[in-house]
C-alpha cells in the first residue's frame, strides 16, 4: 500500500470514526496499519504545523485533513468516501475522485494518481470561486453586523464586501 511504498507516509485519524474505519479493515480486508503510522490531534495549530513541513503531499478522503493540505499550499487529492464529501471538493474546485475510481488498486502508483489529477487542477479557477464564496459570507455577515475575521477580508484583497481593495500594507 502506499504506507510502504512511501516511507514516512501517515494517516491522520481525525475522530473515532477513522478508529471504526480501520478496525473494519482489519476484520474484513485483513488490512492492518501500524500505530507508528497513525497520528492524532488535539489542538489545530499543531497539525497545521505537522502537516506543513511533514509531507510533499495530501492524499485522502476527509475534507478537513484535505484542507490543511491546501492551507500548507501541498498538492491536495481528495478521494470521496461519500456525496457529502464528494460535492464538497467540487463546489471548492478541490483536485477530487470517488472511491470507485479504477485507478485505486492493489497497483496504485500515487506518484502518476497526483500527476495525472494535478494536471487538471486550474488555480486560477480555484482562486476565483475561493474569492466569491468569501464575499458571499463577508456580504452576509455585514448585513447581519456579525464581524467577519480580518483574514477573510485579505484573502481576496477587499477590505470588505462593498469592494474597497486593500494594499499590499493592509491599508
Amino acid at each position: 500500500g502506499v504506507l510502504q511504498k512511501y516511507p514516512g507516509s501517515k494517516i491522520i485519524l481525525q475522530d473515532n470514526r477513522d478508529i471504526k474505519t480501520l478496525d473494519k479493515a482489519k476484520e474484513e480486508l485483513g488490512i492492518e496499519i501500524p500505530k507508528s503510522d497513525l497520528v492524532y490531534f488535539y489542538n489545530v495549530p499543531e497539525w497545521h504545523d505537522y502537516i506543513c513541513s511533514k509531507f510533499d503531499a495530501v492524499f485522502g478522503g476527509r475534507i478537513h485533513g484535505s484542507m490543511m493540505g491546501i492551507e500548507c499550499a501541498l498538492p491536495t487529492v481528495i478521494v470521496a468516501p461519500d456525496m457529502r464529501v464528494l460535492e464538497l471538493a467540487k463546489v471548492m474546485l478541490i483536485p477530487h475522485t470517488d472511491i470507485f475510481d479504477p485507478r485505486l488498486t492493489s497497483h496504485f502508483d500515487l506518484g502518476s494518481f497526483l500527476t495525472q489529477v494535478g494536471d487538471n487542477f486550474d488555480a486560477l479557477a480555484f482562486d476565483t470561486n475561493r474569492c466569491q464564496a468569501a464575499r458571499v459570507y463577508v456580504e452576509w455577515m455585514e448585513k447581519h453586523n456579525v464581524p467577519p475575521n480580518p483574514a477573510l477580508y485579505k484573502l481576496c484583497g477587499t477590505s470588505s464586501y462593498r469592494g474597497n481593495i486593500v494594499n499590499e500594507t493592509g491599508r
